[in-house]
């Protein structure tokens, strides 16, 4: 699981934090700087016109893991439009990467809000 929280301009918050579990279910917390996640795709909300990050690059150095995250369906928005009382997007992702030079695959789920 991983996390990051931005500051008003946008950088990346302090807070922000990772949980690393391996194979065995034995959990590592990894701290803001422990770990990099830079976006190399966009999507904006044909409702809300609003830019939405949907894929990522995720580098955890020390762990020697690079993975891409990203979303096979672009259009998973909760909108005001729709009822709802804040934009927001939150739907199912694809990861692939390498870890110790293995190539890895899995699957999540992603929540965004505060893009508006």
């Amino acid at each position: 699981m991983l996390y990051q929280m931005r500051t008003e301009d946008g950088l990346k918050d302090t807070y922000s934090s990772a949980i690393l579990v391996d194979s065995q279910g034995e959990s590592e917390i990894l701290q803001a700087q422990q770990f990099q996640l830079k976006v190399s795709d966009f999507w904006r909300s044909p409702v809300s016109h609003i830019l939405y990050p949907i894929k990522w690059e995720i580098l955890i150095p020390e762990k020697k893991i690079k993975l891409t995250v990203s979303t096979t369906v672009k259009q998973q928005e909760w909108s005001k439009a729709g009822g709802f009382s804040f934009n927001y997007w939150e739907g199912g992702v694809e990861v692939k990467g390498i870890k110790n030079q293995q190539a890895i695959t899995g699957s999540g789920y992603l929540e965004m809000t505060g893009y508006d």
